[in-house]
């Protein structure tokens, strides 16, 4: 698949530290996404 240079930009917002952190490093690594930023809640 061609490149477009577009990044989405995610924020994590999950209870489970450890899924948390597991979900934003795949984020991470996936070409066109970038986590910036996780939460443990939402309040």
């Amino acid at each position: 698949m061609e490149s477009t240079g577009m990044t989405t930009t995610i924020a994590i917002v999950e209870d489970n530290a450890t899924l948390r952190q597991c979900l934003a490093e795949f984020l991470s690594s996936t070409e066109g996404h970038r986590c910036v930023c996780t939460c443990g809640s939402a309040r």
